[in-house]
Parts: C-alpha cells; structure tokens; sequence
C-alpha cells in the first residue's frame, strides 16, 4: 500500500522535497507515494536522467 502524505502549502510540499533529496531518503524509500497539497492529488515528473542530448557517454569521459 502506497504511503500518503497531504500537504497543506506547495511550499511545504517543495521543502520536503528538497529535504529528502538532500539526505537520500527517497532512494531509501521502496514504492510510490501518493502526494496532494490542500487536499488535491499531484502528480510529480520524473526524470529519467542527467544526460545532456547529443553526447554519449564516451564523449563525457573523455580526458
């Protein structure tokens, strides 16, 4: 079962966010979380990497 947290401000959605990003705690976390702020549902973009479009990984670790 998913966990669900509401948040009340989209402020205090982004401080958490940024709070488990910055001490790891989402890669401790298995399965989704349900978010809403005020009580409607969000839902969050995810992205699928940091890589920049054009370059392969060859051409990043190049010296």
């Amino acid at each position: 079962m998913p966990h669900k947290l509401n948040f009340k401000t989209r402020a205090g959605y982004q401080k958490w966010l940024a709070y488990g990003h910055i001490h790891g705690d989402f890669e401790k976390v298995k399965g989704n979380t349900i978010v809403s702020i005020g009580g409607k549902r969000i839902y969050p973009e995810h992205n699928k990497g940091k890589r920049r479009k054009g370059l392969s990984t060859d051409d990043m670790f190049k010296v």
